[in-house]
């Protein structure tokens, strides 16, 4: 039983990886996008570069990581105590 706990945190941890890099990765192809129609009529230099998301912008990040770190370290703690 004390096994799903390590598990739930691995899930967690992962899912958590998940969500921050596709919100870079939606930062980066939005700001491509808004660049399109100044390249095209030709302004010579466009920035795009994204304004990617901070680490505590969307509060699941940090909140699935803390979780999934608790729940691993419970499942560890939890089956040493069962040897």
């Amino acid at each position: 039983m004390k096994t799903q706990f390590f598990k739930y945190g691995i899930v967690l941890i992962s899912f958590d990886g998940f969500l921050y890099t596709s919100e870079r990765l939606v930062a980066k192809i939005v700001a491509t996008i808004s660049a399109v129609p100044m390249i095209s009529n030709g302004y010579p230099s466009v920035d795009t570069s994204p304004t990617y998301p901070h680490f505590g912008d969307n509060i699941f990040i940090p909140l699935l990581l803390i979780l999934g770190i608790i729940s691993i370290l419970y499942g560890l703690l939890d089956k040493e105590k069962d040897k």
